[in-house]
């Protein structure tokens, strides 16, 4: 990977993660997840679901969850074990 082009402190992404638009953008991922959810369990219900489509519908909820919570640890983490290697 690059060098990342952007640096920003923790300050910086508590700003960002307090900020009105990434807060509708947090909910609308917090959202999709439940939509997949409920997509999940109406086609279990129904006998359609399949297991790879479970683990897919599973791995894409993860992700999100994820991501709506990345800390900015994690971020600075990866960034700064980049540079070392």
């Amino acid at each position: 990977m690059s060098e990342s082009p952007v640096s920003f402190a923790a300050e910086d992404y508590a700003l960002w993660r307090h900020h009105p638009v990434t807060k509708v953008f947090l909910q609308y991922v917090n959202d999709f997840a439940l939509v997949l959810e409920r997509e999940a369990i109406d086609r279990w219900r129904a006998g359609s679901l399949r297991l790879i489509d479970e683990q897919e519908m599973r791995g894409r909820v993860v992700t999100l969850r994820e991501l709506a919570e990345l800390p900015f640890e994690a971020i600075s983490m990866f960034y700064d074990g980049e540079k070392q290697e």
